[in-house]
């Protein structure tokens, strides 16, 4: 005999899938002044199941949650939620994310998002960040704000900097995307460590310090001229940043080796003695 549903998940579930989309797809935002009260009341009572749902409807753009001037107080306010809760709106944000591609007000919340967060307990807000960084074409204001993280945030600026040089996807638009994002943030690095501007100089040494001798933005040779030259003008620097110097040194070593025995002597060919007659 099959089991009559509980009346109570009958109500969640329907509230849930029905009620709040429609609210989100027809109400004016006028009459949603505390979005981020309703998605905290929906995410608190939704099942991952709903959640999936919901997610896959948000891909498929049959509604949208999170409108440009609302995004960020929601994400902001989400700080404050218990794991599940911040877990369920990173979940949905990833979601309408993918679906609209291109959103300039959604990074713009991370730059403000990444200003509140504290590295020891949002951990779910990094890692919702992360998800969505590696999928555009980054925001230099925002690829800056992750340059200037401190060390407690480790490994997440390193992460973000070793992920810009993965190519996502099997197209060859995703491919283009990728080479695009590189480009844009090696101009951004030499441009700051031409300028040697200060702090910001020191900050970008600091992230690269982390990351492998194979990273796409350390075999750029504008990037480890830029990098050398900035050793010369103050060599302290290399002192602060052991790991990072000394590979640009044995990577100059390798060359100058390579440069200096040149081409190989080429052997004289070996001549037969005539046939005697």
């Amino acid at each position: 005999m099959a089991q009559v549903p509980y009346a109570g998940n009958v109500a969640v579930e329907t509230t849930c899938l029905r009620v709040v989309p429609y609210l989100f797809q027809h109400a004016p935002a006028a009459y949603m002044p505390r979005v981020d009260a309703l998605v905290r009341a929906l995410v608190s009572v939704a099942t991952p199941t709903m959640l999936a749902k919901l997610s896959m409807r948000l891909l498929l753009k049959d509604f949208s949650m999170f409108r440009d001037h609302q995004i960020t107080n929601v994400l902001v306010s989400s700080l404050q939620w218990n794991s599940w809760e911040q877990w369920g709106v990173w979940e949905l944000v990833a979601s309408e994310w993918e679906a609209k591609k291109k959103d300039k007000a959604t990074v713009a919340a991370l730059r403000k998002v990444l200003a509140c967060v504290d590295p020891h307990t949002h951990g779910e807000a990094l890692s919702g960040i992360l998800r969505l960084l590696v999928q555009v074409t980054p925001d230099m204001a925002l690829f800056h704000c992750v340059i200037k993280l401190s060390d407690a945030f480790d490994p997440f600026p390193c992460r973000c900097v070793w992920e810009l040089q993965t190519v996502y996807g099997w197209h060859a638009m995703a491919v283009s995307a990728s080479h695009k994002a590189l480009a844009t943030v090696q101009s951004f690095l030499v441009v700051v460590l031409r300028e040697n501007q200060g702090k910001d100089a020191l900050d970008v040494c600091r992230q690269l310090n982390k990351v492998p001798s194979t990273n796409a933005l350390l075999q750029d040779s504008d990037i480890r001229a830029a990098l050398l030259s900035l050793l010369g003008n103050d060599p302290t620097t290399g002192e602060s940043f052991p790991v990072l110097f000394g590979q640009l040194a044995s990577a100059a070593d390798t060359t100058t080796a390579t440069s200096s025995h040149g081409a190989p002597v080429a052997k004289k060919p070996r001549l037969d003695p005539p046939p005697s007659l």
